[in-house]
């Protein structure tokens, strides 16, 4: 990595026929593995794809690069699914026979 990414700017990866892009959410320098989190990441061609480990990742505000060497996912230790879980228990009530509204 080259520069410093920061927390909330976006990251680019320019690929032949779409570029992903994606908000930086977390870091983590300190080890040599050196880490970036990033989260609402898409492409604009609207398909789906994933970052490359064949492309420059690229920092909209602080012109920090870095080409990833692993790529991959951290869902806080099933943390978000929990949150989830006690949201949704919020939001819907399954007691009724469509939550959603009946049909007119």
């Amino acid at each position: 990595i080259t520069g410093t990414f920061e927390i909330g700017e976006e990251v680019t990866q320019t690929n032949t026929d779409y570029t992903m892009k994606g908000e930086v959410v977390k870091t983590d320098l300190s080890t040599s593995a050196k880490k970036v989190y990033i989260s609402h990441a898409g492409a604009t061609d609207g398909d789906y794809h994933e970052f490359t480990l064949s492309a420059a990742v690229t920092g909209s505000n602080s012109g920090a690069t870095g080409t990833p060497t692993a790529i991959g996912e951290d869902l806080q230790d099933g943390a978000m699914n929990s949150d989830f879980d006690n949201i949704g228990d919020a939001l819907l009530d399954f007691s009724e026979s469509n939550p959603f509204g009946d049909p007119q």
